[in-house]
């Protein structure tokens, strides 16, 4: 089974894979470094897997994220440029966040699903351009449904 390019990137927390997606300019890298730093802040283990472009492909009943070989262990930082960071060459995902404007940001959600590569998983709408408050959201969602 051949990898398909997602635009969207990726990080693992914990052991715990998360897909974040969105428009060009919603806030996909400062929303992953966000959550990695959070992560840091508690003590708990979280590593990029890519930025910006991610391989995805279902092995068994998963679905894993892949770095894309030419871009593995670099991100962009709009407004500085390309930087190296630290990263995991893949991970099982186990939850996709959609980053979307304020006025599609349900107040009180019900629980969703997104299907990607015929694998099932929770998903999470997160405010584009809003990465604390995105990170909260993340860290709710990871210590309710865990």
């Amino acid at each position: 089974m051949t990898k398909s390019l997602m635009h969207a990137s990726a990080l693992q927390v914990n052991g715990f894979g998360i897909l974040i997606s969105g428009s060009s300019g919603s806030g996909k890298t400062s929303t992953m470094l966000r959550l990695l730093d959070h992560a840091r802040l508690l003590g708990v283990n979280a590593h990029m897997i890519a930025d910006d472009q991610v391989h995805v492909q279902k092995l068994g009943e998963a679905l894993h994220a892949f770095t894309p070989e030419e871009i593995a262990g670099k991100l962009e930082i709009r407004g500085f440029g390309i930087c190296e960071h630290p990263y995991l060459e893949q991970s099982e995902i186990h939850l996709v966040a959609e980053l979307v404007e304020d006025d599609q940001l349900e107040r009180l959600p019900d629980a969703k699903t997104i299907e990607i590569e015929g694998r099932t998983l929770p998903f999470i709408q997160l405010p584009a351009r809003h990465e604390a408050l995105a990170a909260r959201i993340v860290f709710a969602w990871l210590n309710t449904n865990r």
